[in-house]
């Protein structure tokens, strides 16, 4: 079974990505970079997906973000999990800048399921 641990501080968000998953799929949920990490540490994921404040946060100095240096904290421990960053309409110059960086992709938000879609 394929591991994807997502990390959100929204979980209706993670619920949808949750619900767009495969059976052969097992996703855990954390709210926090802390978290994250322990639990990535813990576990080989495949996939990442995390909410762009999140990782923002990270490796944050004078209002400017180094997402190469957080997305680094991943590669360490595991350098092939593919991560996916969560983010909102507004940020998604900074999600592109995270994908520039070394991010797998992003998706923005509010997410819905393919299979509630109309």
């Amino acid at each position: 079974m394929k591991s994807i641990l997502i990390a959100s501080v929204n979980s209706d968000g993670a619920e949808a990505i949750k619900s767009c998953l495969k059976a052969d799929y097992a996703a855990d949920v954390v709210p926090d970079f802390d978290a994250c990490m322990e639990r990535f540490k813990r576990r080989r994921y495949e996939f990442v997906f995390i909410d762009l404040p999140i990782l923002a946060n990270v490796e944050k100095e004078n209002g400017h973000v180094d997402f190469k240096k957080a997305l680094q904290h991943f590669w360490n421990v595991f350098p092939t999990a593919q991560i996916v960053v969560l983010s909102s309409q507004e940020k998604i110059r900074d999600a592109v800048d995270a994908v520039k960086a070394g991010a797998s992709n992003y998706l923005t938000h509010p997410s819905i399921p393919r299979r509630f879609a109309t």
